[in-house]
C-alpha cells in the first residue's frame, strides 16, 4: 500500500466514525432558506411597527407600553387605554408573525436536510439525529417558555436580545452531534445578544439585531456550509 493510499484509507476510517457519532445531513441550504424567511419576517415586523407607531402619533407617539404608561400619568387614563391598547395588538401580531417564521424556517431546514440526506443514502433519523432533536427541544423548549413569561410581564425590551442567545445556546449544545461549524453559529449568534442587550429599542435596534442574527447570519453560514461541504459532494 502506498503513502497515498494509506492517508485515503486513514480519511475513510474517519468519515466512517464521524458518520456513526454526528449528523452530517445537515444542509447549508437549510440555513440559506431559514435566513431569507427571517428577513422577510423583519422586514414585515418593520411594516407592522410603522404602521402602529402612526397611530399612536396623536396620543404622544409612544411605541413602547412603558412608555405610554409614563407618557399617560401626565396626559390623562385615557391616553394609557388608547397607546396600550395599541401596543398590545402590534406585540399579539409580532408574536403570530414569530411563530410562522419559526414554523416555515424550520420546515425549509427539514426539506433541505431530508434531500441531501436521500441523496446521500443516509438515514435521516437515526440514534444521533434523535440526540441532537432531544437536545435542541429541551433548550429551545425552556426559552420558550422564559419568552412567554417575558411577554406576560410586559417585559418586551427582553425579548429580542433572549432570542439570540438561547438560540446561541442551542447551537453550541447540539454542535456536538453534527458539523463544528453550528458552534460558531452559536457563539455569533450569543454576541449578538450580548451586544442588543445595551440597546433594547425594540422598534429599532432589536429588530436590527434580530435580522442580522436570524437572517444574515444564516445566509453566510449556510452559504459557507454550502461551499465546505456540498459545493463537490463527491470529494466529501
Amino acid at each position: 500500500m502506498t503513502e497515498e493510499q494509506s492517508i485515503q484509507a486513514l480519511h475513510d476510517i474517519k468519515r466512517i466514525m464521524e458518520k456513526s457519532t454526528r449528523f452530517l445531513s445537515l444542509s447549508g441550504l437549510s440555513g440559506v432558506a431559514a435566513g431569507i424567511i427571517a428577513l422577510a419576517g423583519a422586514y414585515v415586523a418593520h411594516l407592522r411597527i410603522d404602521h402602529y407607531r402612526a397611530l399612536v402619533q396623536p396620543y404622544g407617539g409612544d411605541v413602547d407600553y412603558d412608555a405610554a404608561v409614563q407618557h399617560a400619568r401626565t396626559a390623562g387614563r385615557a391616553v394609557l387605554s388608547a397607546d396600550a391598547d395599541i401596543w398590545n395588538q402590534l406585540r399579539l401580531e409580532l408574536l403570530i408573525l414569530a411563530g410562522v417564521i419559526v414554523i416555515l424556517a424550520f420546515g425549509a431546514g427539514f426539506y433541505f436536510t431530508w434531500r441531501k440526506a436521500n441523496r446521500e443514502g443516509a438515514s435521516l433519523w437515526d440514534a444521533t439525529s434523535r440526540k441532537m432533536a432531544m437536545n435542541m427541544i429541551v433548550t429551545l423548549g425552556s426559552s420558550g417558555l422564559f419568552l412567554l413569561g417575558c411577554i406576560y410581564h410586559h417585559y418586551d425590551v427582553t425579548i429580542g436580545p433572549a432570542c439570540l442567545v438561547f438560540y446561541g445556546l442551542a447551537l453550541i449544545n447540539v454542535s456536538k452531534y453534527t458539523v463544528r461549524d453550528v458552534r460558531y453559529l452559536g457563539l455569533t449568534e450569543i454576541a449578538l445578544g450580548l451586544i442588543n442587550l445595551f440597546f433594547f429599542d425594540i422598534v429599532g435596534y432589536s429588530l436590527i439585531f434580530w435580522a442580522l442574527g436570524f437572517g444574515v447570519c444564516h445566509i453566510i453560514y449556510g452559504l459557507l456550509m454550502w461551499w465546505k461541504y456540498e459545493r463537490h459532494p463527491a470529494e466529501g
